[in-house]
This record gives structure tokens, C-alpha cells and sequence, in this order.
């Protein structure tokens, strides 16, 4: 799970719903520049979960495989 040699990246990305901003946390496990292959985008239950249960999805980033853990923010939280 998450291994050390895989680059990790993470921060929070806004949208707008309603004329409202909100942001989202995400997490990127491998490269997004430059990859040979497409990422997996993973959302997780919820709402009320964490993304922990999903971690060992970023094994995939070892051979190549981008995987992108989305929060999921909902308007109405």
C-alpha cells in the first residue's frame, strides 16, 4: 500500500455549484505529466467516509497506472 517510490501529490480543487465556490480535496498517486496510460479516478463512499479504504488502489501507480483519490464535497455539507 502507497509505496515510497511513487510520487504523491495532493491538494484541494474549486467548482462552482449554485453561483457558490466550493473546493474538493484531492489526492494523485504517479505522474499525470508524461504517463503512457490512463488514470484511474477513484470516489470513494459517502457522504461521511474518508478515502482510506481506497488506499491500496495506489498500488496501481507502480506500474504505470495514475490513480487520483477524490473527496466528495457536496453542496448541501
Amino acid at each position: 500500500m502507497a509505496d515510497p517510490s511513487v510520487p504523491v501529490t495532493d491538494g484541494h480543487a474549486p467548482f462552482v455549484y449554485e453561483n457558490e465556490t466550493f473546493d474538493t480535496y484531492f489526492k494523485v498517486f504517479g505522474q499525470l505529466d508524461g504517463r503512457t496510460r490512463d488514470p484511474l479516478v477513484v470516489l470513494h463512499g459517502g457522504p461521511g467516509l474518508t478515502h482510506d479504504y481506497m488506499l491500496p488502489l495506489s498500488d496501481l501507480a507502480t506500474v504505470g497506472i495514475p490513480v487520483i483519490l477524490c473527496g466528495q464535497r457536496h453542496p448541501w455539507c
